[in-house]
């Protein structure tokens, strides 16, 4: 059983219906688990559909299901990001929180802190390229953000609606394998036109830990993505050609006074090996969709993206879960929750 679950989770208010649907707690003797769906994906996500979708990721790592969300949907995520953003900006941003995945650590040097404590929080992360020579932003606060995370689905109510809706629920149950998932981080991306950063190749399991490695991804295109405008790449098959062996971990001591009482953390994220592998980059596809589209992948899966020269932004909407059943969370993790915080069982949340 991994470690700092909630059984029971305080009930959230939902102030936007995104995806309204009742568990249905039986499953088939194939091991194949029925949750009642809206009429649309009903028809879509018939038993053989996702079952082929299931078999499509275990053999390239990755399966697409194309225009899943209607645009309705997907504005009325949009639209509460923005609302998000509004209210962060009446309040104040930490200009620290400078995002990059090519010189991370580099980058955090000046704020650890905030990258740790945002497990159990909604923060806000620049683009390395968010600010000029004088320090001042180079456009609108929603077009120089790299993202938001990473706990919205337990901390947003039409986050939470949609990350627990039972839509993804069958998706992480009969496409992603899971038994009794756990949704640990959620990110909402920016990609940005003109600004938005190349993501260096990388599998999801070096940064997302657990024991065995679990964790898995879907990936909700809130805009067209093309290689244009930066679309994610892959390499087929590559979940079962590269191991990983390399890690991003996390450490906080605890600091205390002469007589015994708290002072303060002393935190540091570090890389285990020091330099990162050198993955061979062939075969690579470009994973395009529209609007609406879903991608569904291995956290062992090697994929990237290149920056977004464009003048089309590419929003997207990251969930990434783990196995809970005869796993362990790593105490080594960069993300940890607060015990006011705790992760949360997918299948015991109410949509």
């Amino acid at each position: 059983m991994i470690s700092q679950f909630s059984k029971k989770s305080p009930k959230l208010m939902q102030s936007l219906s995104l995806v309204s649907c009742r568990a249905m707690s039986a499953s088939s003797p194939s091991g194949f688990k029925h949750f009642e769906l809206k009429d649309r994906h009903k028809e879509l996500l018939t038993q053989e559909f996702l079952q082929e979708r299931a078999v499509e990721l275990g053999r390239d790592g990755f399966t697409i299901i194309h225009d899943l969300y209607d645009s309705e949907t997907i504005d009325a995520v949009r639209d509460e990001m923005d609302s998000i953003i509004s209210e962060a900006e009446s309040t104040g941003l930490d200009e620290n929180a400078v995002f990059t995945t090519k010189k991370q650590i580099e980058h955090l040097s000046e704020s650890v802190d905030y990258f740790l404590d945002s497990g159990s929080k909604i923060s806000f992360f620049y683009e390395k390229d968010a600010f000029d020579k004088d320090g001042n932003l180079v456009g609108p606060l929603n077009s120089v953000l790299n993202k938001v995370g990473h706990a919205m689905h337990d901390l947003n109510p039409a986050f939470h609606q949609f990350c627990y809706s039972n839509l993804v629920k069958s998706l992480a149950c009969n496409v992603l394998g899971f038994i009794n998932p756990c949704l640990v981080q959620t990110m909402y991306i920016f990609k940005s036109a003109k600004v938005g950063g190349e993501v260096n190749p990388h599998q999801d399991n070096t940064y997302i830990i657990s024991n065995p490695l679990s964790c898995k991804a879907i990936w909700v295109a809130l805009d067209d993505a093309t290689k244009e405008n930066g679309c994610m790449w892959g390499i087929p098959g590559s979940h079962k050609t590269t191991p990983i062996d390399y890690y991003m971990k996390a450490k906080r001591t605890e600091i205390k006074h002469q007589d015994g009482s708290f002072s303060h953390y002393e935190s540091s994220v570090f890389y285990e090996p020091e330099n990162p592998p050198e993955y061979t980059i062939e075969n690579e596809v470009p994973l395009e969709m529209k609007k609406g589209s879903i991608v569904l992948f291995d956290g062992s899966f090697v994929h990237y993206s290149d920056h977004n020269y464009s003048s089309k932004k590419r929003h997207a909407f990251t969930m990434h879960m783990v196995e809970t059943k005869d796993t362990v969370w790593s105490k080594d993790n960069w993300l940890q929750r607060t015990p006011d915080n705790p992760f949360r069982l997918m299948l015991e949340q109410d949509p």
